[in-house]
């Protein structure tokens, strides 16, 4: 009976091996480091999203000690981006798409070179609380030293009890450096770059940084000298230089300038450039829109493969939608439908049509249609990803007055909940959505406790008998920075007895929030979403965006405007009109 057992088992680990082998594919290569350095080599493969991070993480792999690797990936994930890296050398970054028979990259890998001529040395210092930078003077001597005591007041915002673990990188003039030399552990920082990491004992870092360890040039092309490139892979050397010749990000950039420059939808962003300015911007803009639509043309008539034809499709109709010129859902859709799978950094274009007038009309023919797009992916982590930019952007559209599709939303949101394996966006975003499901509900605004930056403990609950904006947003959100002198102005207008704001910043730190509202003169209240502040807020209001306004009556009712009406020139006139003041 024992033996049958082992048999059936063995058959079955087996079965489990074979079948793992079927779900996977491989991509092999090599790591050279250009100095014959000994340093730890790594291949990181990243989902293909907005940008890399720890989030986006597929797998790590370690090379041999040739620097050869081998990195399985499911079949199902059909774009990647891969980096190639070593401690204190610049990765080398490219991306993968599915094509190629024996996928192969190679790379030569060498450290970032630093000026010929600097006066100082910085040293960006970052904890879980937050960061700061300290500058070093070059002496004669070739060794700089910093020694950090984090019981000085100067350190208590980003010193906390107990021991600290500290990543630093290091600042030759303007560009960031990983350091020559660490004894410490090293942390990837998704980016090209590895970060050092330190733990301080008894409070104090010492840094010793020794000038003679690192290669020095002011030649640009040799700042960032890592080269690779992909071997015996033609679909995926193509595919790198599509992106050389319509990289997605200048792509996004075109349709903003657009709506900058061409269209001016936006008097106040252009405002400080003279008509001149703006007319060399507008017609720039054009000039690249005709430009990449005219190489985008020329790649489709040249590529056979399927997903490269996928990228370039989507491409065309994201440039297209920058002037207006696909005027309809359907046109999108047509595209949409001869697609082999949607690569996730296109999923707005999906999503618009809940905007238009026809998904008003007739909600669920979209739904059906979107939904079905959405199961192409044969990546459960992608697909759940797609229809959450789906049911984001559905948590605030009014057909949610109807109870069919309200509880369409929340029987959807619930069941990606249950994933173990979601992205961080859907994965933090999902409880705030539900939240703002719940609050769009809810008369009154629920309290909240939170510390001012000054120091002050405060609860919503004592502005009672004042009108209140709710304001959350953040420094490193363009929009959220342009709406600061239409609340500044607010506040100096309506701002006392009967007016308050409260500003609630998710950021990193205390003190970049508090050294924007110094700096823009940002005198009502605020705070920051972290931890002895006003940490879970975002959670509890469902904030998802930003920047998100609510305007919150002296009974502490919340009043119903539209998003728009909070933004921009139309912030004092409608916040004037609800309180009933010429």
């Amino acid at each position: 009976m024992k033996r049958i057992y082992l048999i059936f088992g063995l058959f079955f680990f087996i079965s489990l091996v074979l079948h793992s082998e079927e779900e996977m594919k491989y991509i092999t290569g090599k790591i050279t480091l250009a100095d014959g350095g000994d340093s730890k080599r790594e291949v990181y493969v990243y989902y293909n999203r907005f940008q890399n991070s720890d989030d986006n993480l597929m797998k790590i792999v370690p090379t041999d000690a040739k620097g050869e690797f081998k990195v399985p990936i499911p079949k199902s994930i059909n774009y990647a981006k891969i980096h190639l890296a070593s401690p204190g050398y610049q990765a080398y970054i490219t991306s993968y798409i599915e094509g190629d028979t024996n996928p192969r990259v190679e790379a030569i890998l060498n450290t970032r070179a630093i000026p010929e001529k600097f006066d100082s040395v910085g040293v960006l210092i970052h904890t879980k609380k937050g960061r700061t930078m300290e500058r070093l003077k070059i002496g004669y001597s070739r060794f700089v030293k910093l020694k950090v005591n984090f019981k000085d007041k100067k350190y208590a915002d980003i010193s906390s009890k107990g021991e600290d673990t500290v990543t630093y990188y290091l600042f030759f003039r303007e560009s960031s450096n990983t350091p020559a030399e660490h004894k410490g552990k090293w942390k990837y920082d998704n980016n090209g770059d590895y970060v050092a990491v330190a733990v301080t004992k008894k409070k104090i870092l010492s840094l010793t940084i020794d000038l003679a360890k690192y290669r020095y040039s002011d030649d640009p092309e040799e700042i960032n000298p890592s080269t690779g490139r992909w071997v015996n892979s033609p679909v995926n050397t193509r595919y790198n230089k599509v992106l050389e010749l319509l990289p997605l990000d200048e792509v996004a950039r075109l349709r903003q300038n657009f709506y900058y420059y061409v269209f001016q939808y936006n008097k106040e962003a252009i405002k400080t450039l003279d008509s001149a300015e703006v007319n060399r911007r507008k017609m720039g803009t054009i000039m690249k829109f005709r430009r990449f639509i005219s190489t985008n043309d020329s790649l489709l008539g040249l590529v056979e493969t399927p997903f490269l034809k996928d990228y370039l499709n989507l491409t065309k109709m994201d440039l297209l939608s920058a002037p207006d010129s696909l005027k309809t859902w359907e046109d999108k859709y047509e595209i949409m439908q001869s697609l082999q799978m949607l690569p996730t950094v296109f999923y707005t274009e999906f999503n618009d049509v809940i905007n238009t007038k026809e998904f008003k009309d007739n909600p669920q023919i979209y739904l059906d249609i979107l939904e079905a797009l959405f199961a192409k992916s044969k990546n459960k982590r992608n697909y759940y990803y797609l229809r959450y930019g789906l049911y984001s952007r559905l948590a605030t559209n009014e057909i949610l007055k109807d109870t069919k599709y309200r509880e369409y939303l929340i029987e959807n949101l619930k069941e990606l909940a249950e994933y173990d394996d979601l992205d961080n966006w859907p994965k933090t975003g999902i409880p705030k959505t539900l939240a703002q499901l719940e609050l769009d509900t809810m008369s009154y605004a629920p309290d909240f406790s939170f510390k001012t930056l000054d120091g002050k403990e405060r609860k919503l609950s004592e502005y009672k008998g004042k009108w209140v904006l709710l304001d959350f947003w953040g420094t490193w959100c363009g929009p959220c920075v342009m709406e600061t002198p239409f609340l500044v102005d607010t506040y100096a207008k309506l701002g006392g007895e009967k007016f308050e704001m409260i500003s609630i910043a998710n950021d990193r730190s205390v003190e970049v929030v508090s050294e924007y509202v110094k700096k823009n003169d940002m005198k009502w209240t605020n705070t920051v979403a972290l931890d002895g502040y006003a940490k879970g807020v975002l959670e509890q209001y469902g904030v998802t965006s930003f920047p998100t306004m609510m305007l919150i009556d002296p009974t502490g009712k919340f009043v119903k405007v539209k998003d728009h009406e909070l933004r921009g020139e139309l912030l004092i006139p409608t916040i004037k009109a609800k309180m009933g003041v010429e």
